[in-house]
Formats: structure tokens, C-alpha cells, sequence
């Protein structure tokens, strides 16, 4: 209750949300049911959903002029789908390890990369990397003139009226003004779910209608909502 601790984490696309894998209950069931999926797996539910298209990933990032990225390691995906420009077939992108400002189409390859070498080819590589990208916006937000650039301030608001879908009201505003206010004081910690850890690929695929899925370790997500609750305690 003292919001001075936050969890961030990503749940793969491929984990078995009862009926269809978890990338596509949003779509099919809506808001509601991946909230539902969410507070199974994490042990909390979800107040309010975000949800953002690349568009709006990209005007963001270049509304803040660009981000500092300061890339754990270096990778090559030859297989990147090259569809943001019409293209059916894949490109190769590189991004070196180290420190670097990335405009909003660089920072969304980076994040959606899932076919990279030097053990970047996973959905969970991919995973820890969106979680790298949402910090970075957040510290890059409060550089010295960003804030109130009236820039940035049209960048949001395009996208708050464009692109974006939410279910954050009037009054949650006050709320998120305390967090935003206090942000820098906030412990943020990282949590990643995959088959090191929590996940496992089940023997049998035709309990899952014969797809590659992933599902929780002995059936059982209670060491999930325990990481959670002792990374906030």
C-alpha cells in the first residue's frame, strides 16, 4: 500500500490459458478474461489494462526523442519479419552490446526480436528485453525538459486518443499522479517466467490440441504468486 515496490514481468505468448494459448485470449474473450488468466497465473489481478500498437510504441519513443539503451548483449536475427514496411519476408537486424540512443523503429525491433543469436532467440530473451525497454522509457520521460516539452505532451496525447485502449478512469488519474510524482523512489524488480524457473513444456501436446505450449511446473502457478509477493514484501 505504500507503492514504494513494483514488480514487472512478462507472461510468454505460448503459456495454455485454459482454452487457447495466452497471446490470443484478448482477441477471442476480451478484457476481462485476460485479466482473469493474469490473476491465475501471478496471483493479482489486474485494475486496469493498457493496450498499445506499434504505431503508438514508435510515436512514443520518438515523442521523447529517441531512447539510451544500454544493450546487455550483442545478437543478429536474420529472421525478423519485415512487415512494418509491406514485406512478407524477413531482414536481418544486428544491435551491438553496449550504450546507444535508439529511435522508436530501432527500439521496437529491438523489442520484438525473438530469432537472435547469442542467446537472444527465445520469447523470453524477447520478454526481458521489453521489460529493459519499459524502465528506460519511464527514467528517459523525466530527462530535463521532456516532461513538460509541449512535443511530448502532443505525443501523448495522439496517442492516448489514437492508438492506445484503456480502462483507466478520471479518478484513477489521482492515483497515478502520486506514482508518477514518486516514481524515483520506487524499487522495481524483475521477474521472468520460463522453463528455468516456473514453466514446462508438457509430455503430451493433444491435451493442448496438439500445439507447442508451455503450462506451470507440476500444474501448480502458487510459486509464481509467492516470487511475486516476496519480491514486494
Amino acid at each position: 500500500k505504500d507503492r514504494k515496490k513494483a514488480v514487472v514481468t512478462h507472461i510468454p505468448r505460448d503459456v495454455w490459458a485454459d482454452s487457447y494459448k495466452i497471446n490470443a485470449i484478448y482477441n477471442l474473450q476480451g478484457p476481462d478474461a485476460i485479466k482473469d488468466q493474469i490473476q491465475k497465473i501471478t496471483g493479482q489481478r489486474p485494475d486496469r489494462i493498457i493496450r498499445i500498437d506499434f504505431d503508438a510504441f514508435v510515436w512514443g519513443v520518438d515523442g521523447l526523442g529517441g531512447i539510451t539503451v544500454n544493450v546487455p548483449r550483442a545478437f543478429v536475427d536474420e529472421g525478423y519479419p519485415d512487415d512494418r514496411n509491406g514485406n512478407n519476408e524477413a531482414m536481418t537486424i544486428e544491435f551491438e552490446q553496449g550504450e546507444q540512443v535508439m529511435n522508436g523503429e530501432t527500439a521496437l525491433i529491438y523489442a520484438r526480436s525473438r530469432k537472435g543469436t547469442n542467446g537472444e532467440g527465445s520469447d523470453y530473451a524477447r520478454g526481458v528485453r521489453q521489460q529493459i525497454i519499459m524502465e528506460v522509457v519511464i527514467r528517459d520521460f523525466f530527462k530535463p525538459g521532456n516532461m513538460f516539452n509541449p512535443k511530448t505532451a502532443k505525443t501523448l496525447y495522439d496517442i492516448a486518443t489514437q492508438k492506445l485502449y484503456t480502462d483507466i478512469n478520471l479518478k484513477d488519474t489521482e492515483v497515478l499522479f502520486e506514482v508518477i510524482k514518486n516514481y524515483s523512489s520506487i524499487s522495481v524488480k524483475r521477474i521472468s517466467l520460463d522453463t528455468t524457473n516456473f514453466l514446462e513444456v508438457p509430455l503430451d501436446s493433444n491435451a493442448y490440441g496438439g500445439a507447442w505450449t508451455l503450462i506451470a511446473k507440476n500444474n501448480d502457478y502458487t510459486s509464481v504468486h509467492r516470487a511475486i509477493w516476496d519480491a514486494l514484501k
